[in-house]
């Protein structure tokens, strides 16, 4: 004889000495796990079982002892005091969840739930996950309810990341986000038995696979093989060893993973249902609980990974019909990744695909844009094929599914600016120096006969404005002229993808001239000779052509698309489903097929022996009773189904967690030009050789042009004569040498040196052979006879003359 026994608190008893009259248990998959028992006892009596107490019970145990009375009857505590058991299977670990007193006219009892680790501590606990925050000094590290699901803090930090731009965030296989919220959920297990004094045994109340990082040392592993109780694969592809959540896979291998999925405030029960949904169809990955284990085992897979046992159809009975549901076998898995984002202002969307379908009975995936569709190992697809797929994804069956998906947000400050080239050449040559020279100097425009003052003494000078040391021309080749020069701008052979950074410098130039003036207006008029004159001028100076340019893009990447999870479902959904329920009628529970097992009938329809049923749901009575169904999950409804294809509805997950939900690398304010085109030049020292004042510029410029002008006119004596055209009288105002003229200036048609002028002049102090005399001409008081009122008069005036001379000299 085996007996059912209850452990609580280290005391073991058989149900009936605990009181316990009737009982059942169910265990439904990625749901219930459940014991009830009715104890009828006064419904105002005290508590046998508080909230949260934890029992253990065991089927097909043995007593030590024997009923004394008749051993053919179950023994008990009261017959056999000292009473202990052994053998038999830990059948069942749970925690007390409800105690309903119910109380009647014919009876009174404690109705009791009791829940299996699973369902007690994931179907409560709010998942969380660690991001970084700033704690006004520093970004750190906190656990918070608004997550991600499918990607990871943790300590992977570094630049590993997985998702670029992002200083401490990894990508994660559905396996991995699985094994994640197992471990929360396991380390909440641990903290409730130290602290809440219910003295549960142990320390963690569950076991489940952890997350490794054995292969660096600081990424989560990705394994080659699933690891022992997650029976669901990292890759989808081809599976590789020593890789992890940070490394780049080679073509043909991709992480198996899910959309990233942005939540608040879930359960993970929830969290754990979030990510299962996308393996299969509804129920198709299965969650369970090993109580025969202390503590008990969790497990996860999916149906293809699962061991099967079969039952003879003599020994059970058919509930419901066994029918297969080809039904849900789709024709394709077509996901289609709208993806949005913008590039430098200019928003952009392009649709990714991720198709897969049966083409001649072998599994197709294309991955890409339509019309350049590719397999999962960067082979390009016929476009037969193509073809073949996109008609597969248009049957009705097929699964079809567009998500919206966050686009990478390129952003950079951009500025246009224009340069030319620098000629420091002489301008007396004409041409690009003499362009150069007044583009920087516009008040020379107008001038004639430009030229360097000296070039081989007083050559042009570039100096850096800040530092006044040399700049070589033959590198800084460009003057900017328009726009302004930051430090982040780029040379121009460079893009926003490949930056090369330009030189620039804020330079001086200086230069000295020599020139002729000339007053513009109907005819130009020659005006004052400049013999001298230093310019200088601070101007950019640029190794960057005109153009626009573009600083170092800031990217906020968007959601990597998760390729290969169309085919993966495929491969899953394609493996027939029959659907129905069998009762088997035992004398005591032996749990014959339990959930985590796929059922064969035998001794039936041929193709029940290889059906490979998906259990999910068992049901336990006290009467010896097992009932199982199996199929689709008829009591997780169509939820799970629905919730896949509502996953893309409203705001994605990059705009639920304030846009930037990797404390993503921040952009920062871009930083404008302060290196301005040029700056006012200064006028530098100035000589001139021949000044004129003129009287009225206009009339000399007006009729023939003027050998004369009006006015008062200084002569250097540094150049030749200043007015060349020919003089009508034959005489002229000027000759070789310093000297001042006074001119009437032309009146009409006549020249000016036709009219009258007054001239002091070193070439009248030459003699008829043009040979300079050594005479000094000076003011002299000279004795003069005047007639006052027809008077002769001695009187005195000044004369400009010389000392006096005895012989002409010809002059």
């Amino acid at each position: 004889m085996t007996y059912i026994t209850l452990t609580c608190n280290g005391v073991e008893k058989s149900l009936a000495d605990w009181g316990v009259s009737t009982w059942s248990r169910t265990v439904q998959n990625q749901a219930n796990d459940e014991w009830l028992c009715v104890i009828p006892t006064p419904m105002d009596g005290s508590d046998i079982f508080p909230y949260g107490a934890n029992i253990i019970i065991k089927i097909n145990r043995v007593a030590s002892a024997a009923n004394p009375i008749n051993p053919t009857l179950p023994t008990s505590l009261t017959l056999s005091p000292g009473l202990s058991y052994s053998g038999g299977a830990q059948w069942f670990w749970g925690y007390c969840v409800d105690n309903n007193r119910v109380g009647d006219p014919g009876s009174e009892s404690f109705n009791y739930k009791f829940v299996g680790p699973y369902q007690f501590f994931f179907e409560r606990l709010i998942f969380q996950k660690l991001q970084l925050t700033w704690n006004g000094t520093k970004q750190i590290a906190d656990y918070q309810s608004d997550v991600i699901l499918g990607m990871s803090l943790t300590t992977l930090t570094g630049t590993g990341d997985t998702v670029k731009g992002t200083t401490a965030t990894n990508l994660m296989s559905i396996a991995q986000q699985v094994k994640e919220i197992c471990m929360y959920a396991q380390a909440d297990s641990a903290y409730q038995q130290a602290n809440n004094g219910l003295g549960w045994p142990g320390t963690a109340q569950f076991q489940c696979d952890q997350l490794t990082t054995e292969i660096d040392g600081v990424n989560w592993d990705l394994l080659q093989n699933p690891s022992a109780n997650v029976l669901i694969t990292d890759f989808a592809g081809t599976a590789l060893t020593g890789k992890t959540s940070a490394s780049a896979l080679p073509a043909g291998s991709y992480m198996l993973r899910c959309p990233l999925d942005a939540v608040n405030a879930i359960t993970c029960k929830d969290a754990m249902q979030r990510q299962l949904q996308w393996l299969g169809g509804i129920g198709s990955p299965v969650v369970w609980t090993d109580h025969s284990q202390t503590p008990p085992q969790l497990h996860i897979a999916t149906r293809d990974q699962l061991a099967a046992k079969s039952l003879a159809l003599a020994g059970i009975t058919v509930k419901n019909k066994i029918k297969k549901r080809a039904d849900l076998i789709p024709a394709a898995v077509h996901f289609k990744y709208k993806v949005a984002g913008t590039c430098l202002g200019q928003p952009y969307s392009v649709i990714i695909n991720d198709v897969a379908a049966y083409i001649g009975g072998v599994l197709v995936e294309g991955i890409g844009q339509l019309g350049a569709l590719t397999s999962l190992n960067n082979t390009a697809l016929s476009s037969t094929v193509q073809g073949q797929l996109m008609a597969a994804a248009k049957t009705a069956t097929a699964v079809v599914q567009t998500f919206d998906f966050q686009g990478d947000q390129v952003n950079a400050a951009s500025c246009k600016i224009t340069t030319a080239a620098i000629n420091l050449a002489n301008p007396a040559g004409g041409g690009s120096s003499t362009a150069f020279w007044t583009s920087l100097f516009p008040e020379l425009a107008n001038v004639a006969s430009l030229r360097f003052f000296d070039p081989t003494h007083c050559p042009v000078t570039v100096k850096d404005a800040a530092t006044a040391a040399a700049v070589d021309p033959s590198v800084y080749v460009n003057r900017v002229t328009d726009g302004q020069v930051a430090s982040w701008m780029l040379a121009s052979v460079s893009t926003p993808a490949n930056p090369v950074g330009g030189k620039t410098v804020k330079a001086t130039i200086t230069a000295r001239f020599a020139y002729q003036e000339q007053a513009q207006g109907a005819n130009p008029v020659n005006s004052s000779t400049v013999g001298y004159h230093e310019k200088n001028i601070t101007v950019t100076l640029t190794t960057l052509a005109s153009g626009t340019y573009y600083s170092s893009p800031s990217v906020a990447y968007g959601e990597p698309i998760p390729y290969g999870l169309a085919g993966y479902i495929l491969a899953l959904e394609t493996i027939p489903q029959y659907e129905g329920s069998i009762l088997v009628q035992e004398t005591e529970i032996s749990d014959v097929c339990p959930i985590g097992n796929l059922l064969n009938i035998t001794g039936g329809l041929a193709e029940w022996a290889g059906m490979n049923a998906l259990l999910q749901s068992v049901r336990y009575n006290d009467n010896g009773q097992t009932e199982i169904t199996f199929g689709p999950a008829g009591h997780l409804g169509p939820a799970q189904f629905v919730a896949r294809f509502r996953s893309n509805i409203g705001p994605r997950w990059y705009y639920l967690i304030g846009g930037d939900p990797m404390n993503q690398n921040n952009p920062g304010n871009a930083q404008l030009g302060n290196n301005i085109p040029a700056q006012a030049p200064s006028p530098g020292a100035k000589n001139f050789t021949f000044q004129s004042f003129f009287t009225s510029l206009m009339v000399d410029q007006s009729g023939t042009p003027a050998t004369l002008p009006a006015g008062v006119h200084i002569d250097s004596g540094a150049g030749g004569n200043p007015f060349t055209n020919a003089a009508p009288s034959g005489s002229r105002a000027f000759g070789a040498g310093q000297g001042i003229t006074l001119a009437q200036g032309p009146v009409g048609s006549t020249p000016g040196e036709s009219n009258a002028w007054i001239r002091v002049h070193m070439s009248d102090l030459k003699n008829s052979s043009n040979i300079p005399l050594n005479l000094q001409v000076y003011l002299r008081e000279m004795q003069t006879c005047e007639n006052a009122g027809g008077t002769p008069t001695q009187m005195y005036r000044l004369f400009l003359c010389s000392q006096p001379y005895s012989n002409s000299i010809g002059i």
